[in-house]
């Protein structure tokens, strides 16, 4: 890369909810703030608790409507209560591919109304659970004002919402950065995504970090002029067109190109570039 080179890296966690595991996230609440590095947490409005759906309340969520008072998070949606709802011949968990547009926009609706009355904000981000979605979805938010979509690496096929797919998994974070040092003629974007099962601290076995882990790494990365931690809110505002373009053709670039673009992040040219090859 360039002197001037920018990686801008956006961390999301997906899952907080009333029944989510508080005192991981106060952990990880923690780690963020020691380190002064903002992130999006993706929140499920409405959660079954004791099996009927409960709303999600400033009440259950204290650390996150104060993390989030004192600029340390951004929240987005996590759809609305992260329970499967596709039609019986669907192919993976979906809480809105193939469900009708006008049932989905109910539940979006109902769940940004109710994130924006515990965090007393506008709500701009949107993150489906299992990462799946389809073009209602997509005709939804961009009627309610959503900004971004943030998802796997299927990105929608609309141009008005900004496509902010996930690039990589929170462990992987130091290998993408290792990549976007080395492999990008221009800016590049890292968007890590964790949940609570990869955290030790949840008990589960298949966890592969801990928040020790978390704040080491992003301890390391503090001082570096290079490299800037950003929300995805404020990525959708940067990211310049071209990005979601360059993305969405990736597939048809000749295989030099493709060859040359990264695995683990996003990356685009400065106008230079190619201003030096004419």
């Amino acid at each position: 890369g360039e002197g001037n080179d920018m990686i801008h890296v956006a961390l999301r966690l997906d899952g907080p909810s009333v029944t989510s595991i508080h005192s991981l996230e106060h952990g990880i609440l923690a780690a963020l703030a020691s380190t002064r590095t903002p992130a999006t947490f993706a929140v499920i409005p409405f959660k079954a608790k004791a099996g009927e759906p409960h709303a999600l309340e400033s009440a259950d969520v204290p650390h996150l409507v104060e993390a989030h008072a004192r600029g340390r998070i951004e929240i987005a949606q996590h759809g609305y209560s992260h329970q499967p709802r596709q039609p019986p011949e669907a192919l993976r968990p979906s809480e809105f591919e193939g469900v009708p547009g006008e049932e989905q926009e109910r539940s979006i609706r109902a769940g940004r109304d109710q994130l924006e009355r515990v965090f007393g904000i506008t709500v701009t981000g949107f993150v489906p659970p299992w990462n799946t979605f389809d073009t209602h979805t997509e005709a939804v938010l961009e009627r309610l004002g959503f900004r971004y979509l943030s998802a796997g690496p299927r990105l929608p096929q609309g141009h008005r919402l900004k496509a902010l797919p996930r690039t990589c998994h929170i462990s992987e974070l130091p290998n993408a950065v290792a990549e976007a040092r080395t492999r990008t003629w221009g800016d590049a974007c890292i968007v890590a995504l964790m949940h609570h099962y990869d955290f030790r601290e949840s008990g589960e076995g298949e966890a592969c970090i801990d928040v020790p882990w978390l704040e080491a790494t992003l301890r390391r990365y503090a001082g570096d002029a290079a490299i800037r931690f950003v929300t995805l809110e404020t990525l959708a505002a940067t990211l310049p067109p071209s990005v979601s373009t360059l993305q969405r053709h990736r597939r048809r670039l000749p295989w030099p190109i493709q060859r040359r673009l990264p695995r683990l992040c996003l990356a685009w040219p400065h106008p230079r570039v190619f201003m030096r090859k004419a």
